[in-house]
């Protein structure tokens, strides 16, 4: 249930960061503003289900308005790839969802550790499941800051890649008006208009 709230979030973000982008905001505003809000709203209702999810439709309920707020972060952090290296989009989610995959296979580990270790036969209590809940929003909030102080939207410097001409290697991009200067000069010419 929680990821069929989840799509329709992602359905609405996509959109409304796109006109955010166009009238207001800047690439790098607008994925921090929806990658921020996606961790820190996913870790609040973490949170208040730790503490008062005592009942399956609270914490259903709880958890599903978290899954639905964490839809934004794929106008975020998701689409972010792109802004950075559109020629390197797919490595560069390759990478970063093998890298956010690892809590989600050592995050069950970790859970049963916590929720059974105290005694493996008793019946577990809310106060187990509360800890990792905090855990979990733990990380969502460091996620949170980090993203917000770190993050670009803007295209990088190695984004286009590495050109191998006569065993030397060219950064390939647009050459600005002062190489199209230079190299006109050094080829005679004194106009910068390139034929």
């Amino acid at each position: 249930i929680p990821f069929a709230f989840e799509a329709v979030v992602v359905i609405i973000a996509g959109p409304l960061a796109d006109f955010l982008r166009s009238r207001y905001l800047s690439t790098t505003v607008t994925r921090k503003l929806f990658t921020s809000t996606a961790l820190t709203f996913s870790a609040l209702f973490l949170l208040l289900c730790g503490y008062f999810g005592t009942s399956k439709l609270i914490a259903l309920s709880l958890l599903s308005a978290g899954g639905a707020v964490g839809g934004l972060s794929l106008a975020g952090h998701c689409v972010n790839h792109i802004d950075l290296a559109p020629r390197f989009a797919g490595v560069l989610m390759g990478i970063t969802n093998s890298a956010g995959t690892l809590p989600g296979v050592i995050g069950p580990v970790i859970a049963k550790a916590i929720v059974h270790s105290q005694h493996a036969t008793r019946e577990v209590y809310i106060d187990e499941w509360r800890e990792v809940f905090m855990i979990a929003a733990e990380i969502y909030l460091f996620g949170a800051i980090i993203y917000a102080i770190l993050a670009d939207g803007k295209k990088q410097w190695w984004a286009e890649g590495v050109k191998w001409n006569k065993g030397k290697s060219v950064h390939l991009h647009e050459p600005t008006e002062n190489e199209h200067l230079t190299k006109n000069h050094e080829n005679g010419f004194t106009s910068s208009i390139q034929s």
